[in-house]
């Protein structure tokens, strides 16, 4: 697992200095749409992000400036805090090779859709709400364009 880490801009370092690279990479195109089109390159060598960007680039949704004026930072914190621990909870921390894996295996079986039988809760949203979910894998067959 790559070792590089995200910075937090520096009026929010007292909360956290930084995050795993890899966790952000897979948002970049998130981040781009909220920054005017700057890469992770580009905000990391202009200082990174504070802690309600971060957290909206992770949802992969646009920043809302309202949630920011409801929310305490502690909150945006706790929330990075939680999704820290989840990420390197993942096999070694690279979700994206465990979702890869899942759908080799599939494939080996032909099958393209894998769904779970039984329900499992998890944390939904800053809120921490619980829903119960049924997690199902799927892949589709992609085709060049002629």
């Amino acid at each position: 697992m790559e070792d590089r880490q995200f910075p937090v801009h520096s009026f929010h370092k007292k909360y956290m200095k930084s995050i795993p690279w890899a966790m952000i990479k897979p948002h970049e195109e998130q981040a781009m749409k909220n920054h005017c089109g700057q890469d992770l390159e580009t905000l990391a060598k202009r200082g990174g992000c504070d802690l309600y960007e971060i957290f909206f680039i992770l949802e992969d949704k646009s920043y809302d400036s309202y949630l920011t004026k409801i929310h305490e930072i502690e909150d945006f914190k706790y929330a990075i805090e939680e999704k820290i621990k989840e990420f390197k909870r993942m096999d070694g921390g690279d979700f994206r090779k465990a979702v890869i894996d899942a759908t080799k295996y599939l494939a080996f079986f032909e099958k393209d859709v894998c769904t779970f039988h039984e329900p499992i809760e998890v944390e939904w949203g800053m809120n921490g709400n619980k829903k119960k979910v049924i997690p199902t894998i799927c892949f589709m067959e992609a085709y060049d364009e002629e």
